[in-house]
């Protein structure tokens, strides 16, 4: 019953995998992929329009390397982002899209339920879309936007503010990592220091695969070998969606945040605290009678739950030694509580419990620059439970590790990424390593391609990855920037 109790865990599938040392910060993406970022002050000011008009068109295809008799075709997904943007003296406006349309969902389309093709096939995501203002050392934000905090790349507890794209951990792309969400942010800045609050109207909890999608762990329920061939049938005759509680515009679920930081000569630092939605929440199982009705449309709920998080963290750098930290308390957390190893009974049905804990958690990262072109980091993040609920599904306070290297050659046209992430100490809890290269063809066009492998981890140690026998990845990318504004 252990896959089947930890989709308390990994309900969101890859959002918890990031949760848990996805690295996608890292891994989903070389920098290399990075898109346009915030238009040049100076660009748009010589302007007299004021206004720019960019954007990037992208193909990615990808083929299973251990499915290649089956259906090798894992990806092929074409995607178009495009951003407006005005830059006036007191007053900046955005208005970001991102549209993507997979074309392997043609083949062996009857395989795929309703729910996958939802997640996966034909989907628009909004970007920034904000209208920011200033007067003085004072400056208000209103609509969607991104907000990065803390200062972990790879793995970051304090990054509270955005949910993630989770639908295929270890894979995601930097510009469509983090998602954008409706909220009011207002700053006030004088020398180093910035003191801001923020109200986040919208509790959106990221993009998660579809429950019978192939990075879900709720896929690997079906396949378990205690289960009776018949109710296995019933089982997989279900249309399967995740349904999240509180819903997407909740008044009664406002999150609240506010950060003060110092960024000085050698030194930042910020102290943070919030009151925020757990944001991958906690699994409620559907009753045995649904289950086994045949047919039957299937929400599975994911409750995610109010908590407290504080905060500190910091950065400083020693020639070409970067040094970064952050320390948080998790506290009133909800965690998915069960027996991970009970047997499958159909006449008593498998349940979860739910318990709440505080649970601390350091994050210490270094970066070493100090050979030229080359850009190596590592870091390294542990918690510890204040008051730890029994028979967790999962330790949340296990340790997780992240590196990365990467090094640009050709003068700086071919860029090698490779990156490593490990749940637990001996990575029992499994883990992934990504390798790949970007070359830039020409003036905005880019291609690259690389590899990813999963590790399932220890048989008896359930982690993110422990489903992911069959998921290794050849993948290629081609990427046109431009600017039409």
């Amino acid at each position: 019953m252990r896959r089947l109790l930890a989709l308390g865990l990994l309900a969101a599938g890859p959002a918890a995998a990031q949760d848990w040392g996805g690295g996608d910060d890292w891994l989903g993406g070389g920098d290399e992929f990075a898109g346009v970022a915030e238009p040049d002050a100076a660009d748009l000011k010589a302007d007299t329009s004021r206004w720019s008009l960019t954007g990037f068109a992208r193909t990615e295809q990808a083929l299973w390397t251990r499915r290649l008799a089956d259906r090798p075709w894992a990806k092929g997904r074409q995607s178009l982002d495009l951003s407006l943007d005005y830059g006036g003296e007191a007053l900046r406006l955005r208005l970001a899209g991102h549209g993507e349309w997979d074309a392997s969902w043609l083949v062996d389309r009857d395989a795929a339920d309703e729910a996958q093709l939802e997640v996966y096939e034909l989907r628009y995501l909004d970007g920034e879309q904000y209208v920011a203002t200033s007067a003085g050392e004072f400056e208000a934000t209103f609509g969607r936007q991104i907000v990065a905090w803390g200062e972990g790349d790879a793995l970051s507890p304090l990054d509270v503010v955005n949910p993630r794209d989770g639908r295929e951990p270890g894979l995601a792309d930097l510009d469509d990592l983090r998602l954008a969400v409706l909220a009011t942010r207002v700053g006030w800045f004088r020398g180093a220091h910035r003191i801001e609050v923020m109200a986040v109207h919208e509790s959106y909890f990221g993009e998660q695969p579809s429950p019978l999608s192939d990075y879900s762990p709720f896929r690997a329920i079906l396949q378990r070998d205690d289960i009776p061939a018949a109710i296995q049938t019933v089982l997989r005759d279900h249309t399967y969606r995740f349904v999240h509680d509180p819903e997407r515009f909740d008044a009664k679920a406002q999150q609240w945040l506010g950060r003060w930081v110092y960024k000085g000569p050698g030194l930042d630092f910020g102290l943070h605290a919030a009151s925020v939605l757990d944001r991958q929440g906690v699994v409620t199982l559907p009753d045995v009678a649904t289950l086994l009705r045949p047919g039957a449309d299937v929400d599975i709920e994911l409750r995610h739950e109010r908590y407290t998080v504080v905060g500190l963290s910091g950065a400083t750098s020693e020639g070409s030694w970067l040094f970064k930290w952050e320390a948080v308390g998790e506290l009133g957390k909800s965690f998915n509580t069960g027996d991970p190893d009970a047997p499958f009974n159909p006449a008593s049905p498998p349940t979860l419990g739910v318990e709440e804990g505080s649970l601390l958690t350091g994050m210490l990262g270094v970066t070493y620059t100090g050979v030229a072109d080359l850009n190596v980091a590592l870091e390294v993040q542990k918690g510890v439970f204040l008051d730890e609920p029994a028979d967790l599904l999962f330790p949340a306070d296990a340790p997780i590790f992240a590196a990365r290297a990467q090094y640009q050659l050709l003068d700086q046209r071919l860029t090698l990424t490779g990156g490593a992430t490990a749940l637990g100490l001996t990575a029992q809890y499994g883990g992934l390593v990504r390798a790949e290269g970007t070359y830039e063809l020409a003036d905005g066009w880019k291609a690259g391609g690389g590899y990813i492998w999963y590790y399932t981890g220890d048989e008896d140690a359930f982690g993110p990855f422990s489903s992911f026998t069959e998921h290794d990845r050849l993948f290629f990318k081609l990427r046109y920037d431009f600017r039409l504004l």
